[in-house]
């Protein structure tokens, strides 16, 4: 599946295991997401470094600093005999395949709601795939 569908459809999804492709930057220990494409995903990485920037700075209002709403999916942790974080240490920057069960607890009328580590899909298995043409 595409992440497009995915997230258009999280509702009907609730619950089933997919496969959906997408871009995988770094997962951080609060943050992971599946992208539809690497272009997308560097200007969510950049509008984010750019916050955390100004906020070191000392900066106590970051509104004024775009961040793109381009579709993802929040991905959760997994199960933990999966040790998907070390899986997608590997498969970091590149494309992927994830497979993984769906939930919408973390979504409201299709934007996401949940902070630290949402999970819009939990993680069972990553597999690197090759880059669209």
């Amino acid at each position: 599946m595409t992440i497009d569908t995915v997230v258009a459809n999280i509702d009907a999804l609730n619950g089933q295991t997919v496969r959906v492709f997408g871009y995988l930057p770094e997962c951080e220990p609060m943050s992971c997401g599946l992208y539809r494409n690497k272009a997308e995903a560097d200007q969510i990485g950049r509008s984010m470094k750019a916050m955390r920037v100004a906020l070191d700075a000392g900066a106590d209002d970051v509104s004024g600093i775009r961040m793109p709403l381009h579709p993802s999916l929040a991905i959760g942790e997994g199960p933990p005999w999966a040790f998907f974080d070390l899986r997608a240490r590997l498969t970091a920057g590149h494309y992927a395949i994830l497979t993984g069960k769906i939930s919408n607890k973390c979504r409201s009328n299709g934007k996401p709601v949940c902070l630290d580590r949402a999970t819009d899909l939990e993680p069972i298995a990553i597999q690197q795939a090759a880059a669209p043409l």
